[in-house]
């Protein structure tokens, strides 16, 4: 179990980590293939007893914001996570992530890369110190951005900002209150490439 407060104990005492996944019925290969690594990775780190993973699935009748309300709301983990359904992990995600939740940071500073539609491939970096944007180093664009859906946050600091009811774009408007309101102060660095954002411009 993560560290924390006692009143964080008390509130989130069942998981160490939630793990949540928005997704639609016609994207169920995509979805099931990541169930099948994440399950096998929690198996791997004897963490059934510390990681849940809940999915809210539909076909389009609810906005992504409000099932990203409804699945933080629902969370019962210290950190909660989110993963898109066509995205990548590694096979040492959920390991890297149970020892940053043993860290008591509000967040987990961590990187991956990010690809457009199988191409054009960037890194980029998750911090609370970053702004959104774009960076050239040695040659090399790299994308910087605070702390967003896709990075481990407590739960108690998730929950105090909501999605916007809308379909595309609450993650960010998301993110960037989160970040105004300066709800997180302290961060754990995960060295390893953790995430893999796969964007498409058919979703």
């Amino acid at each position: 179990m993560g560290k924390g407060t006692g009143k964080e104990k008390k509130q989130f005492l069942l998981m160490t980590l939630s793990i949540l996944i928005c997704s639609l019925y016609e994207r169920a290969g995509m979805l099931a293939g990541l169930l099948r690594e994440l399950y096998s990775q929690i198996e791997e780190c004897d963490a059934t007893d510390k990681v849940e993973v809940l999915t809210l699935i539909d076909s389009r009748e609810r906005t992504t914001g409000s099932k990203r309300n409804e699945l933080y709301e629902k969370a019962m983990g210290l950190y909660s996570v989110s993963i898109d359904d066509d995205d990548s992990i590694p096979p040492y995600f959920i390991e890297e992530l149970l020892k940053a939740c043993d860290s008591g940071a509000d967040c987990f500073n961590q990187n991956g890369t990010i690809d457009f539609d199988g191409k054009n491939e960037r890194k980029w970096c998750i911090s609370i110190h970053n702004n959104h944007e774009e960076k050239t180093i040695n040659g090399e664009v790299v994308y910087f951005r605070y702390p967003n859906h896709i990075t481990g946050i407590k739960s108690y600091l998730a929950k105090q900002v909501l999605f916007p009811d809308i379909v595309i774009g609450e993650d960010y408007a998301w993110a960037t209150e989160l970040h105004k309101r300066k709800l997180l102060k302290s961060e754990y660095i995960i060295e390893k490439p953790i995430y893999f954002y796969r964007y498409r411009s058919k979703k």
